[in-house]
Parts: C-alpha cells; sequence; structure tokens
C-alpha cells in the first residue's frame, strides 16, 4: 500500500463508506471520545485541499514541516449507523454518527516551515461549534485478497450541507467537504518572516489508525478568512510522501518526502 500523508483523502473515505440513507440502528454504543498528540514533522499543502473526485482552491506550494505540533480532543453523543451491503474492495463493520450539537472538542496547532527561502509560521486555537457534527468508521478497504482495516475518524461536518440533510440550503454535493463551510472553528496568528496577521476561520479535523500495520495519522484542513486561502496540515508515524500525482495540473515540481512525526499518538474509544 502506497504511503501518502493525506488526511484528506482519509475525510473523504469517512464519508464514503457511510451509507446513502444513513439509518439509525439500535446501538451498543452512546458516546465517542477521541484525541490525538502530534509533534515533529508533518506535511502543508497551501492553497489546496485535494480529494479524489474533487479539489477545493488553487495549489500554491508544498512543504515539510520543520517544526509541528497538533494537540485534538473531545467527546460526542454517537447513534449507530447500519453498514452499506459489503463489497469485494470494502467491507465496513461499524460506522458512527456524532450527533449534532453533543460534540465538545477543542485544539491546537502550531507549525514552522521554510519555502523558496521565506520563514512561515501558523499558531492556531480550535474548538467546536453548536452545529460541530462528524463521522466515525472501522472498516477493511483494498483490492480482494488484500484488504487494510481502518479506522478513522473526521469532526467538523456541517450538517446544514449533507446531501441528504432534509432542510439542505445547498444543491452541491461537494459542499459537505469544503472547509470554508466546516462547523470547527479557529482563532490565530500567522507569520511570513516574522512579521505576524491575525487569523480565524473553520476547519474539518480527521484523524485514522490502521490497527494491523502500526500506522497513524491525523490532521487538518482549514480555511483561513483573511488570506481567502484553503490549508492542509498533517502527521504521520511512519515515513511518507506528498505525491505529485495528486494535484493534477496544479502538481508540486517532484515529490516531496516527510519524515514521520517524533510523536504520534491517535485514541478513538466508542462506549
Amino acid at each position: 500500500m502506497r504511503k501518502i500523508l493525506t488526511v484528506t483523502l482519509l475525510m473523504c473515505i469517512v464519508l464514503a463508506v457511510t451509507p446513502v440513507t444513513i439509518p439509525a440502528m439500535a446501538s451498543q454504543y452512546h458516546s465517542l471520545d477521541f484525541a490525538s498528540l502530534a509533534s515533529g514533522s508533518g506535511q502543508v499543502i497551501w492553497g489546496l485541499v485535494p480529494m479524489p473526485t474533487m479539489k477545493f482552491g488553487a495549489y500554491e506550494y508544498a512543504a515539510a514541516l520543520d517544526e509541528g505540533f497538533f494537540w485534538f480532543a473531545g467527546r460526542a453523543n454517537v447513534s449507530e449507523v447500519e453498514p452499506p451491503s459489503p463489497t469485494s474492495w470494502l467491507i465496513t463493520t461499524l460506522i458512527l454518527g456524532l450527533k449534532q450539537g453533543s460534540v465538545q472538542a477543542a485544539g491546537v496547532v502550531a507549525a514552522k516551515w521554510t519555502y523558496d527561502g521565506e520563514g512561515y509560521e501558523l499558531a492556531l486555537a480550535l474548538w467546536s461549534t453548536k452545529k460541530t457534527w462528524g463521522a466515525y468508521a472501522e472498516f477493511s478497504s483494498g483490492p480482494p485478497g488484500n484488504l487494510v482495516h481502518l479506522h478513522m475518524l473526521t469532526v467538523g461536518y456541517n450538517k446544514d450541507y449533507y446531501p441528504l440533510n432534509t432542510e439542505k440550503v445547498t444543491e452541491s454535493p461537494e459542499d459537505q467537504f469544503d472547509p470554508k463551510l466546516a462547523s470547527m472553528v479557529f482563532q490565530g496568528v500567522y507569520k511570513v518572516n516574522g512579521v505576524e496577521q491575525t487569523i480565524s476561520g473553520r476547519a474539518l479535523i480527521g484523524m485514522a489508525v490502521f490497527p494491523n500495520e502500526g500506522w497513524r495519522m491525523s490532521g487538518l484542513n482549514l480555511w483561513i478568512n483573511e488570506l481567502h486561502d484553503y490549508v492542509s496540515l498533517g502527521w504521520g508515524n511512519i515515513q511518507q510522501s506528498i505525491p505529485e500525482d495528486l494535484y493534477g495540473p496544479d502538481k508540486p515540481p517532484a515529490e516531496i518526502i516527510v519524515p514521520p512525526a517524533e510523536i504520534l499518538e491517535v485514541y478513538m474509544k466508542p462506549r
């Protein structure tokens, strides 16, 4: 399995395994505790949030972080969702929807990187709102005979933009993935060569564990109001890469190698 550090793709997969009608069912689970701690090298993609079948923004550059720190934790009430029928490439064993209005989550981010001789810094505080929604899933995916088991969580979807919401305010299915419309919010500072600017915006947070392989990933996709820009930040516990072919015509000039984070812990516990 190619080791690609793209938390954006993980977020897309979480909703991809959620069945179209999302019927609630009797559940042994009523809540979900979650947390992630990352420190050390990670990746930043500036200007673009890429996904398999869509993208938000326009690619400006990508870089490995010189320093990085990410802490995020919370709790939510959940309802179990009936999994979709298994296929040869996807077997879903558990889906939990985070109940809107019950999510209590917060976090901090600090990152430094260098690109084209310029020094950049980002420091943020994040928190949930009454509209914060999300999804947790446990499933196996991959080619037949070589399935990889994953546990994944995304926090920050806005249910107003979920296509199946009967009171939806949008006709665009892509809106559910757009960080500009996310329900986690943040405030912080952005620096370029030491020149500081106050920023605010919205965020989608994702985390994943590959229990059999021991791989862990976490990160977030941002929309920054003051800069009118998208940003993706991610960490992993193994060396990974930002591949050239991820960006289509906006691709970087060469594959960027991202060293593993010094610390990368992910905790997701249904109760």
